[in-house]
């Protein structure tokens, strides 16, 4: 009689089997599709750091009427894009760097 439920009494085939679904499971990759998704949210805010750093010097892009002349807005905006590249690309704690300059008291 089959209910459906695909039960079978445990053999040396069904433990194979299992190890086998167990090793192809430990196999199969995890880490790709998050890296993808970081080094695309990483490419988003590098293009336009990329564009506001270099373009006007390098190639003679527009920048916008409020960049021109403006060092500060320019250096703001840089340094915003540069820390959310480095935190979107970091893969554990971003600022991981700070806590190892830390003094250790024993």
């Amino acid at each position: 009689m089959n209910a459906g439920y695909g039960a079978s009494p445990k053999t040396r085939a069904n433990e194979k089997t299992a190890s086998k679904i167990l090793q192809e499971d430990a196999l199969k990759d995890r880490d790709t599709p998050l890296l993808l998704k970081r080094l695309i949210s990483s490419i988003i805010f590098i293009l336009p750091l990329l564009y506001i750093s270099m373009g006007h010097m390098m190639w003679n892009w527009p920048l916008p009427i409020f960049f021109d002349n403006n060092h500060v807005a320019m250096g703001l905006a840089q340094l915003l894009l540069a820390a959310e590249a480095h935190v979107r690309s970091s893969r554990d704690e971003p600022f991981k760097f700070l806590r190892s300059q830390q003094r250790v008291k024993a």
